[in-house]
């Protein structure tokens, strides 16, 4: 959280020698408030120079600046084709088995850093690896 006044910081200065003035002012005088003892003359001149001193502030036309982060999980999605082309060549043995058993491998390494959607498609879009069929 930051605060930051529409004006320069040299205006604060300012504010504060003019509310200490103010306050030294209103309370230097025993006229004013005579029938006070010290310590209650001390009290209600500091009270008054931080309550000028807070209005010259409010003058200064003050943003309050707060910034928030949130972290999250990258997200990665793993799509997996599953028509009967796959299945046709050669390796489909290697599909059905080997590759199938290093995709859910890679899911489960990578659901340690990441938050990982896995999807099929082939006639449709379902979610899950789980009953990949080649159909």
């Amino acid at each position: 959280m930051s605060i930051l006044f529409e004006y320069s910081n040299l205006w604060i200065g300012l504010v504060a020698v003019l509310a200490l003035l103010a306050a030294f002012i209103l309370y230097r005088k025993d006229r004013i408030v005579g029938h006070f003892n010290l310590p209650t003359k001390w009290l209600l001149g500091i009270l008054r120079f931080f309550t000028l001193f807070f209005l010259g502030l409010l003058l200064l036309k003050p943003l309050v600046r707060t910034v928030e982060t949130e972290s999250e999980q990258p997200i990665v999605v793993i799509a997996q084709d599953d028509s009967q082309s796959l299945v046709m060549g050669k390796d489909s043995d290697y599909v059905r088995t080997t590759y199938l058993e290093s995709l859910r491998n890679l899911e489960l390494s990578l659901s340690e850093n990441y938050e990982v959607h896995t999807f099929r498609y082939g006639n449709d879009i379902q979610e899950g690896l789980d009953s990949v069929s080649f159909n």
